[in-house]
C-alpha cells in the first residue's frame, strides 16, 4: 500500500512524498518481506513513474550484520531511451567492512560515493535498489530503505518573505558538543558524527560517545566521517529501531520548520560563508538546527565547530543560514518516529 503524504510525515507504510524538485521514497520492510529476502538472499526496492530526476540519494536502516556484510546496488531508467542503465555497486556495510564506491559512467549514470548522478542533459524516471547478503549476512536484519530523487536543474533559492512569517519554535534540552573538545585524531573532520551524536543523545537520553559514532560512521572508500548513509545507519542502530533515519533534500524551509514542530532537531549541511560561524566552509559542514526565532529572524543551531561547548548555540540570521544551506542544496539528516 502506498500513501501520498506531505514531506517528512510520520512514515507508517511505504510512502511517497512528491514535491517541486525533490521526492522522498521510504520503504518499510515487513518481517514477512525480510524472510522472503533472506531465502532469496536478495531484496529489491523499485519505483516507477518518478518525476524526472538527475540525482538519487540512498540510505538504509538495519541491524548491522555480525557475519558477512550487505552490498547495495542502484540502477536508473533513462526517460529518453526507455532503457535501464547499468547496476552500480554503491557500498558495502557489515561488522568489519564499511566502504562506499565511485563507479564509472555507462554513458547515462555514474555513482559517486553518496549519490547517483545522470550525465549532462539526461534524466531518469524510475529506479531500482538491490540489497544482497554476502558471506552469510542475514537480510532478516534489513528494516527500511530510503531514496531521494532530485532534479538538480530545477533547484531554486527560496525567498525569505514567507519564511519570516512562520511561528517561533525551540526544542529545549538538546545536548551540545564541540568537536574541538573531542579527543579524536580527526576532530576537525567529524562535524557529521558530532551533530548526529547531539541528535541521538537527545532522542535516546543516553550518553552516546561521539568518538564511537565517528568510528562507526567512517567511510573507508570516501575516507570521510561525513558519509551520509553510514551516519544514518549507525544512528538507527543507536536508537534501537525506535526512529527511522534518512538523508534527503528538503524543498523548503517550511519542511524543516515542520520537523521542529514535531519536536525533532534536524542535522543540516551548509557550505561557504556563514556569518557568525567559526570559519568559512568551502567543502561543507554539518550542524544541528534546534529552533527558529520569528522575532529576531534567526535560526537557532548547535554548531559543533565552535571551540567551546558553551558557545555552540548559535543564532544565525535567516538570510545567511538560507544562503549557506542552499549552497548544499538543502541537504538534511532526518529522524522520524517508528509508530
Amino acid at each position: 500500500m502506498k500513501l501520498k503524504l506531505t514531506m517528512l510525515c510520520v512514515l507508517l507504510l511505504n510512502c511517497t512524498i512528491t514535491a517541486r524538485w525533490a521526492s522522498l521514497f521510504h520503504k518499510k520492510i515487513t518481517p514477512q518481506e525480510a524472510m522472503v529476502a533472506q531465502r532469496k538472499n536478495c531484496y529489491f526496492f523499485c519505483q516507477e513513474r518518478v518525476p524526472l530526476f538527475t540525482q538519487l540519494l540512498f540510505s538504509w536502516n538495519a541491524i548491522r550484520p555480525q557475519k558477512g556484510y550487505f552490498e547495495f546496488y542502484v540502477q536508473a531508467h533513462n526517460a529518453h531511451t526507455k532503457r535501464w542503465g547499468s547496476w552500480h555497486r554503491m557500498m558495502e556495510w557489515g561488522k568489519n567492512l564499511q566502504s562506499s564506491n565511485a563507479t564509472p559512467s555507462d554513458g547515462f549514470t555514474k555513482y559517486e560515493h553518496v549519490r547517483l548522478e545522470t550525465e549532462r542533459q539526461q534524466f531518469a524516471d524510475a529506479f531500482r535498489i538491490k540489497v544482497v547478503g554476502m558471506k552469510g549476512a542475514s537480510l532478516v536484519d534489513l528494516k527500511a530503505l530510503s531514496a531521494t530523487t532530485a532534479n538538480m536543474r530545477q533547484f531554486q533559492a527560496e525567498g525569505i518573505a514567507n519564511i519570516a512569517q512562520l511561528p517561533s519554535i525551540y526544542i529545549p534540552r538538546v545536548p551540545k558538543i564541540s568537536q574541538a573538545a573531542i579527543a579524536h585524531k580527526d576532530k576537525k573532520r567529524i562535524c557529521s558524527p558530532a551533530s548526529c551524536t547531539m541528535l541521538t543523545r537527545y532522542l535516546t537520553g543516553l550518553d552516546i560517545d561521539p568518538i564511537a559514532f565517528a568510528n562507526f560512521s567512517y567511510d573507508k572508500g570516501l575516507n570521510a566521517y561525513g558519509s551520509w548513509p553510514f551516519n544514518m545507519a549507525y544512528a538507527f542502530e543507536l536508537c534501537k529501531g525506535k526512529y527511522w533515519f534518512f538523508n534527503t533534500r528538503m524543498n523548503s524551509f517550511s519542511e524543516l520548520h515542520q520537523q521542529l514542530i514535531r519536536g525533532i532537531p534536524v542535522v543540516v549541511s551548509v557550505r561557504g560563508m556563514l556569518p557568525g560561524a567559526s570559519q568559512s566552509y568551502p567543502h561543507g559542514h554539518l550542524l544541528l538546527v534546534v529552533g527558529w526565532d520569528s522575532k529576531t529572524k534567526r535560526v537557532i543551531c548547535h554548531d559543533p565547530a565552535m571551540a567551546k561547548q558553551y558557545d555552540t548555540e548559535r543564532h544565525y540570521r535567516l538570510k545567511d543560514f538560507m544562503k549557506a544551506w542552499e549552497q548544499s542544496r538543502r541537504l538534511v539528516y532526518v529522524a522520524s518516529h517508528v509508530t
